[in-house]
């Protein structure tokens, strides 16, 4: 793990809390500007001060980073698709605005104020969104620039070699550079490029590669603490939904066709159930909110 990553992974946490945080105090000073005002008087000064209300949100908040944790917001890692990165953040920002309502419907005070809390929604999601953008456009800048990319060998032949190294040389923001391609496997090659440039990850291309040859690139990335990953064989690829069988003496691995077999298929019923119940009852409250 690079340095840039763990600093960039680390300093969305306080960005995302400050988009929030700054979200919540918009909505409600926007909601006490004279254009609200003169549509519509403001009457939760009272019922809730703004400090009360900063309180609540900062809390709120402080749940909501919570939850980006759970969707993975903070994993680190250059690379993530947009769209699967706004999702999340949709999701978390929709789950606090739920628990807002549901503070309000729990505690039965007059808060008429729905402005507050459908801005405060579209704001969250915006600040958090730009947020973002900002940092991952820095850090994809400081990329293409060569800093803090990963020093990348590839080991073997073939067209996976070849199409990774076209896809690292094109898109420099993806944080690869190759510096090194080994074929045949010899430790004195990945040692004279470990030499020259440093390595920070091998990435073994030939899916049919001897045991001997594997156990090379192994060993010396056990020795070196170099990142090592693989193109996995047809088999390997099914390996996620295999089952270990022992027949006498001979060990069987079993390939399922899914894994939502057995008990597998009953979970799944179940959380479907539970989770359209869960749903309803979250809802509830907005419904009732709405209405």
């Amino acid at each position: 793990m690079k340095r840039s990553e763990l600093f960039f992974g680390a300093l969305l946490v306080p960005i995302d809390f400050i988009a929030l945080v700054t979200a919540a105090a918009s909505a409600y000073f926007l909601r006490l500007s004279t254009l609200a005002q003169d549509l519509r008087p403001a009457l939760f000064e009272v019922d809730l001060p703004f400090t009360e209300y900063m309180q609540l949100a900062s809390i709120v908040s402080f749940v909501i980073l919570f939850v980006f944790s759970l969707h993975g917001l903070y994993a680190m890692q250059v690379t993530r698709r947009a769209l699967d990165e706004l999702t999340q953040i949709f999701s978390g920002v929709s789950i606090g605005i739920m628990i807002i309502i549901l503070y309000i419907f729990l505690r039965a005070e007059l808060f008429q104020s729905r402005f507050i809390v459908i801005t405060a929604y579209v704001l969250a999601f915006l600040f958090v969104s730009f947020g973002r953008m900002l940092v991952r456009g820095v850090q994809q800048t400081l990329l293409r620039r060569g800093l803090g990319v990963h020093r990348v060998v590839l080991a073997g032949n073939g067209k996976f070699a070849t199409e990774l190294d076209s896809i690292f040389t094109r898109r420099l923001d993806l944080g690869y550079q190759v510096v090194g391609k080994v074929d045949p496997i010899a430790w004195e090659g990945l040692q004279e490029i470990y030499n020259l440039h440093g390595i920070d990850e091998i990435i073994q291309t030939n899916p049919t590669l001897t045991d001997r040859d594997n156990l090379i690139l192994l060993d010396f990335c056990e020795q070196y603490k170099i990142d090592y990953r693989y193109v996995p064989n047809i088999f390997e690829t099914h390996a996620i939904n295999v089952r270990y069988r022992q027949i006498g003496t001979v060990p069987l691995l079993e390939l399922s066709r899914t894994p939502l077999d057995g008990w597998g298929r009953i979970v799944k019923r179940s959380i479907d159930i539970i989770g359209a119940v869960v749903g309803v009852l979250l809802l509830l409250p907005l419904f009732l909110f709405i209405s």
